[in-house]
């Protein structure tokens, strides 16, 4: 008779678990350096026994970095904005003055990089205005400069900027026109399989579209720029192998408060002293996961520097 019924089975399965030190660490090594700044600034002002000593260059670049920053913002006070730049072309066309007001609305609902925000349905219901003439207004925007304004996606701005240069490359063609809103994600390998062309034409295509530019109305944007700082500097150690340091002027160094110590030890209050023991040795994980990052950078790049030696010192 069959019988059915719950068992009870034991197998052993191996699974990697990190730790909340490992996860830490791992992501301390990806960050740039601007990143690990503002993280280790998060980190001083949540946890009270933590010291950390900057870079002594810092006042100084800070410094230079908020008179060139106040320099630029005065320049770009200077500069048209990308609205004010378009709307003084379009005041030099020969337009009716009804697509003239649409292309001025087109040109107010434009995007920081210089894309439309509004579908062209919306633009005619806010206006009240026929297709024709809002497609005559549209037109009329994407004529002016920089090339590739006034473009509804990353398709139509590329392919406005490759016909303003009569571009004759066909493979161009083909590969925007068919996957252009897809360009960020392709790999050469698959642009490649797309264009049916070895992978060296399929580089040189890409590079070709990299003269393009995906976000034209970005001159005219003052989003500040994070500036890019290394960690490490190509050398040679004392017996002429290539090798790579970790640049210590940016580099910060992380210290515990020796009073909060001494409160630790000599607190009656438990919940303090928990505290404080959480705090210390996040503290000392902190420090760990610094370590372990400009170790692991320098292994890296040490490695690298050696195989590409004469790209790093023969210059």
């Amino acid at each position: 008779m069959h019988q059915t019924g719950l068992y009870q089975t034991i197998s052993q399965t191996q699974k990697l678990a990190l730790t909340p030190s490992m996860q830490q660490s791992l992501k301390i090594l990806q960050f740039a350096q601007w990143e690990l700044e503002q993280y280790l600034r998060e980190e001083e002002e949540n946890n009270p026994v933590l010291e950390i000593v900057w870079p002594i260059h810092e006042e100084k670049t800070q410094g230079s970095y908020d008179n060139a920053h106040s320099t630029v913002e005065n320049v770009a006070l200077t500069l048209q904005s990308l609205g004010n730049y378009l709307e003084d072309q379009l005041r030099v066309l020969s337009l009716s003055p009804t697509v003239q007001y649409i292309a001025r609305y087109i040109v107010g609902n434009l995007d920081d990089y210089g894309y439309l925000t509004l579908s062209l349905e919306e633009i005619k219901a806010d206006l009240q205005c026929p297709m024709q003439q809002v497609h005559e207004a549209l037109v009329a925007v994407q004529s002016l400069e920089p090339a590739g304004v006034g473009a509804r996606s990353l398709k139509e701005c590329l392919m406005l900027q490759m016909s303003r240069l009569h571009t004759t490359d066909t493979l161009m063609w083909k590969l925007v026109s068919h996957h252009g809103d897809q360009l960020t994600s392709l790999s050469i390998p698959k642009i490649s399989n797309l264009l049916k062309v070895p992978p060296a034409i399929a580089q040189n295509v890409l590079s070709s579209l990299g003269q393009l530019d995906p976000k034209p109305g970005r001159a005219f944007s003052n989003d500040p720029v994070p500036f890019l700082v290394p960690d490490l500097i190509a050398t040679k150690d004392s017996s002429g192998k290539p090798c790579a340091i970790a640049y210590d002027a940016v580099h910060p160094v992380i210290h515990t408060n020796p009073a909060y110590y001494e409160i630790s030890q000599h607190s009656s209050d438990p919940a303090v002293k928990q505290f404080l023991r959480n705090a210390f040795q996040q503290a000392y994980s902190l420090r760990r996961a610094l370590a372990h990052r400009i170790q692991t950078l320098e292994t890296i790049a040490s490695y690298i520097v050696d195989r590409q030696s004469r790209f790093c010192f023969d210059q």
